[in-house]
This record gives C-alpha cells, sequence and structure tokens, in this order.
C-alpha cells in the first residue's frame, strides 16, 4: 500500500482523523495495527474485541532493528509526530537503511493474512519531514477545524494527491473536500492534546475571539439585515401570489353574472317574440272567422249564376257549396 500523511496544525484534528479513518476500520476488520497514538486499549477491546500495540517513538529511534524484531509483517504502522523520526534537514545517505528500506519497500512486506503493510504519517505539517520521505508519500489529508467559521465542532479535510507543505497548498493538487462533525465517541478511544481525568478532548475556546468571521458586530448586523430582508423578500413574493388569485377569482366571477344576465336577457327577448307571434296568429285567425261568417255563401248550399240577364242564350250554372 501507499504512504499517506495527516497534516494539521495542534488541536485541529489530525490525530482525530486518523483514529476514526484508520485505526477503528483496521479494529473492525481486526487487522493487527501498531500506533504510538495513546489508545483506550479497555474501550478498543470491548467494542472491536481487539486493541492497537503501542509503540514508544524513542524504542524506534533506539533500536535500528525494530522492524524486524518488533514489527510484523502485514500490518499497519501508524506514526504520530514522525518528523522526531525524521526530521527536515536529514539527508537520505545519513538515514539508516533499515528506516529506508520500511519507506520504500513496505509493499513487499507481506503477512500470513495476505496483506500488504500500509504506513501513515501524522505531524503538523510535511515540511517539518525529511525530503526522501516526503518523495514516497502518495496522498496528503489535511485537516482543519471550522473555528474561523465559530464552529468549533466541525472540521474540513482537504484531500490532496502527492506531499502537500504550508498552509495554502496548490488547489490543482486538491482532489476533493471532505466535512464532518467530531463524534465524543471517538474522543474516547484516544488521548491525544487533552489531559482531561475523563479522556475527553480537552474544549478549544479562544479568549480572542477576533478570527471568528462572525463574532464582528458588521458580520452580526449584515446577518440580521440579511434575515430581515428575506422575510420581506418572502412575504412579498408570498402576496404576491396568493393576492393574484383572489383578483382573479372576483373576476372570474364578475364574468360569469354578465354571462347569466344576458342568458336571461337573451330567453327572455326570445319569450317575448314568441307571444307576440302567438298573438299575432290568434288574431288572424279570429279576422278569418269572423270574414267567413259575414259573408253571405257561408250560410249557402248552392248559388245561381245568370248571364245575359236572362235572356236567350239562356246559359246556367249551378254550384254546390261544400
Amino acid at each position: 500500500m501507499a504512504i499517506s500523511a495527516y497534516t494539521g496544525l495542534p488541536g485541529h484534528g489530525k490525530s482525530y482523523g486518523v483514529v476514526d479513518n484508520v485505526i477503528v476500520p483496521a479494529l473492525k476488520q481486526k487487522r493487527l495495527l501498531f500506533t504510538n497514538i495513546p489508545m483506550n486499549n479497555e474501550l478498543c477491546l470491548e467494542r472491536y474485541g481487539i486493541a492497537p500495540i503501542f509503540f514508544d517513538i524513542d524504542d524506534f529511534v533506539n533500536d535500528e532493528n525494530w522492524i524486524t524484531n518488533v514489527f510484523e509483517k502485514g500490518a499497519i504502522l501508524v506514526i504520530d509526530e514522525v518528523w522526531r523520526l525524521w526530521p527536515a534537514g536529514l539527508r537520505a545517505n545519513k538515514a539508516r537503511e533499515h528506516d529506508k528500506s520500511l519507506l520504500a519497500e513496505h509493499r513487499h512486506m507481506v503477512g500470513e493474512n495476505g496483506m500488504s503493510t500500509e504506513i501513515i504519517l501524522v505531524t503538523q505539517d510535511l515540511s517539518q519531514v525529511a525530503s526522501f520521505v516526503r518523495a514516497l508519500i502518495e496522498t496528503t489529508y489535511r485537516v482543519t477545524k471550522m473555528t474561523n467559521l465559530g464552529m468549533s465542532k466541525r472540521y474540513r479535510v482537504d484531500v490532496y494527491y502527492g506531499a502537500i507543505t504550508g498552509s495554502s497548498p496548490p488547489v490543482s493538487k486538491r482532489t476533493r473536500e471532505i466535512f464532518g462533525k467530531f463524534d465524543k465517541k471517538v474522543f474516547e478511544l484516544y488521548t491525544s492534546h487533552t489531559m482531561s481525568a475523563t479522556g475527553e478532548a480537552g474544549t478549544d475556546k479562544q479568549i480572542d475571539e477576533r478570527l471568528n468571521i462572525f463574532s464582528g458586530s458588521k458580520i452580526k448586523y449584515y446577518v440580521i439585515f440579511m434575515i430581515i430582508l428575506l422575510i420581506v423578500s418572502y412575504k412579498g413574493i408570498s402576496n404576491a401570489f396568493t393576492g393574484a388569485q383572489p383578483e382573479k377569482d372576483e373576476q372570474q366571477e364578475i364574468l360569469q353574472t354578465d354571462k347569466s344576465l344576458r342568458d336571461i336577457e337573451i330567453q327572455k327577448i326570445k319569450n317575448d317574440a314568441e307571444q307576440e307571434h302567438k298573438i299575432k296568429l290568434q288574431n288572424e285567425l279570429r279576422k278569418l272567422k269572423e270574414l267567413k261568417e259575414s259573408e253571405f255563401l257561408y250560410n249557402s248550399s248552392s248559388v245561381v249564376i245568370i248571364y245575359n240577364n236572362g235572356t236567350y242564350p239562356k246559359i246556367e250554372y249551378q254550384f254546390k257549396v261544400e
């Protein structure tokens, strides 16, 4: 496996990140792990059934055969404060051969479980570490506590390809950002900067809060102003949508009323026209009846017409009135 490094300012969570993302997963997988981070072995045994093997950095420094005599192939090696072992300025030709062999050939150190040796280095900044060590680092995890945003319980991890040094690493080498929240259960597993009796992480509260960008009065007023602006904007938009609907309903009601009135008027006109036509027809029938009754032919059974005043030739036409 490649070499990974965890960096960050004191108290920003680099040890926490190693415990949470390296040591705990290894214990869950029953992997053998060596570390100089003081762990709560009883709690590790209780939770995972296995505990890391602790070593002192001085044992590593004073025993050049520590890798072959103590360390086991295929295990995970987590070295905190690695600058104590290989400090900046240490040249490769001055370093111990066992150390250089461990760093360069650890992938070939395969244990009985078939797993290769994995190395995790922990330090505040890789500029504190010898250059021949930095050259072999594949991934750097830079941990930053988000205290400048007033969120001391949260952190950000910037993941970079290769060894990264300095407070402002190039963004081009950053592969991803990870945000997280500190968990009390993880703090219970190890002892780092805290010296509390409970073993919990100490509270990092700065006396000078000017670092917090949200502690300034201008920022507070700005936040209040933005909240008020959002409330006013929301109400304005809400009224614009909800107010338009009643007006639309009112217009629809007026149009519907007008249509009903027009329909009533049209029906009234139709009824009047039909009534007028009916009356007119009745009058016509009455007149016709009166006319028939007044004519002399109405009561006659026959009609005789005589031409030429009765002189010869006498012609008679008889009509039968039916």
